[in-house]
C-alpha cells in the first residue's frame, strides 16, 4: 500500500488512503492497516472485550481528561477500539 492514488479516483480511494495516512500515522503496523481497509471481520469475544473496554474507559474521569485534552496514547486506544467496534463480526456458525 503506497498511498499514491492513479489519475482517475473516486471518493472511496481518497477515503482508503486517508484511512492508511491516518493510521500508520498512530503507529499501526502493516497488518492493522490491511484489515481495517479489507473490513476484516473480527470475532464477538473480541467485540464484546473492545466495548467493555470502551465502557469501563469512558467512565474514568481521569482517561477522558487524558482523551479530551489530545492526549495521543488515549486518542490512539480509542481509535484502536474504535476499529475493532466497527468491523463486521464473524458468523459463528460457520
Amino acid at each position: 500500500m503506497s498511498g499514491v492514488l492513479p489519475e482517475m479516483v473516486n471518493a472511496e480511494m481518497i477515503e482508503m488512503r486517508d484511512t492508511v495516512k491516518f493510521l500508520r500515522e498512530f503507529g499501526c503496523n502493516e497488518q492493522v492497516v490491511k484489515e481495517t481497509l479489507a473490513d476484516e471481520p473480527t470475532t464477538q469475544e473480541i467485540h464484546d472485550e473492545a466495548l467493555r473496554w470502551r465502557e469501563q474507559h469512558m467512565r474514568d474521569a481521569s482517561w477522558v481528561k487524558l482523551l479530551l485534552e489530545g492526549d495521543v496514547q488515549a486518542v490512539r486506544e480509542l481509535t484502536l477500539c474504535s476499529i475493532v467496534l466497527t468491523q463486521p463480526i464473524k458468523d459463528s456458525s460457520a
